[in-house]
């Protein structure tokens, strides 16, 4: 299952800052999962940093961010499958709605 996560990092993201994350997934040797890692935002104070990530690996981003020599700051999840976690609470859950299938 995939879940989705976003990665509050400390400073300014530059576009080559993603490259050492792009080298180690794709190193057969690291035998890390498939995830794609993009900025979703970037300024001077902090940056955010979007993962898509097959299965759950805990550590996974605090490994990616060390690995391109950023500070994580924080870690929400904002999806898990095809199902939103916007708007829950940290530490509560809710039912899925009709239309939802993970």
């Amino acid at each position: 299952m995939e879940h989705e996560l976003i990665a509050e990092v400390q400073g300014e993201i530059l576009p080559e800052s993603l490259l050492p994350i792009e080298r180690a997934l794709r190193d057969e040797r690291n035998r890390l999962p498939h995830a794609k890692v993009s900025v979703g935002s970037s300024g001077p104070q902090g940056s955010k940093l979007r993962l898509a990530v097959k299965g759950a690996h805990p550590g996974l981003a605090a490994h990616l961010c060390e690995i391109a020599g950023l500070n994580l700051v924080g870690l929400r999840r904002i999806r898990l499958g095809r199902v939103g976690l916007g708007e829950v609470a940290p530490g509560q859950w809710r039912f899925l709605g009709s239309h939802e299938r993970f």
